[in-house]
């Protein structure tokens, strides 16, 4: 056989295998999506973009991608978690390829993307977040109690920095700053530096009227606020008055029944001075 004719076959054949592939792309019946890239990243961070943004064809029964598809391919994520930047693209020569894709969700919680369109049947891929993402909100997660006017709460508030999927930002040493609203003062400590994302109270306390019901927010510079409502249920000086009481009658009867001499006329002063509680004390 020459060489011409060897050549003709060869080329007969690549023609007829083209032929065929365009045929069987051609009659291609789309019916389900395959996720040729899944989504992924080193550390998958909550509120930030996938590292390797995911890849879905439209193909047939046999899993061959029909290249004349342009359909939409849409994705969506389980449970709480939500997806920033574009959540639908579409389809090009039968392919879906996104980009700007990402999670906001806890850390640790792993959940699962679902690309769909239309009928077919849907591709899916877990996803596990494996760090917080930046500052967002502030969240108490132990309410201020026990609220007596002019003293420290007796149970005081701790507030977390969170992001935005609610996870503690371990990293945070934010300043976080307590305020009353209208008709109380705060008083003690206001502003404490959060550790590890935590900001532990330790001697806030209002002034205000008793048995009335104030609100307490908590701020960190453009943080999403946290508040609380809190009555007062008493108040300080009156407490304080009361428990003062037993010790001054102590001392009444102290100086009363004390022996004194008749010899000094300052000795009467003197006794009575050495028995009376340091704030009931005359000023020389």
């Amino acid at each position: 056989m020459s060489r011409r004719l060897i050549a003709c076959a060869v080329a007969a054949v690549l023609i007829a295998a083209g032929g065929i592939a365009y045929m069987s792309s051609a009659w291609a019946v789309v019916d389900h999506l395959t996720l040729t890239t899944p989504a992924s990243a080193v550390t998958l961070t909550s509120g930030a973009v996938f590292t390797t943004q995911p890849v879905v064809a439209l193909q047939d029964s046999s899993g061959v991608t029909d290249t004349s598809a342009t359909a939409t391919v849409y994705a969506t994520v389980s449970g709480s978690a939500s997806l920033i930047g574009t959540p639908s693209v579409s389809a090009v020569s039968g392919v879906a390829t996104f980009s700007g894709l990402g999670i906001i969700g806890t850390v640790g919680a792993t959940y699962t993307v679902t690309y769909f369109s239309g009928t077919y049947d849907v591709a899916t891929q877990a996803v596990t977040v494996a760090a917080a993402g930046s500052a967002s909100k502030l969240a108490i997660t132990t309410d201020a109690a026990g609220a007596v006017s002019g003293a420290g709460f007796t149970t005081q508030p701790v507030v977390e920095i969170r992001d935005a999927g609610g996870s503690r930002v371990t990293s945070s040493t934010a300043s976080v700053t307590a305020i009353a609203s209208l008709g109380a003062v705060e008083i003690g400590t206001t502003t404490v530096a959060a550790v590890a994302g935590v900001a532990t109270f330790a001697s806030l306390g209002l002034t205000g009227t008793a048995g009335s019901t104030y609100t307490l927010t908590f701020t960190s510079g453009s943080l999403t606020v946290a508040s609380q409502s809190i009555t007062i249920i008493g108040a300080a000086s009156a407490r304080h008055r009361r428990l003062r009481l037993p010790r001054l009658r102590s001392a009444l009867q102290a100086v009363v029944h004390s022996p004194l001499s008749p010899r000094s006329p300052w000795s009467t002063r003197a006794a009575v001075e050495s028995r009376l509680p340091p704030l009931l004390s005359p000023r020389p």
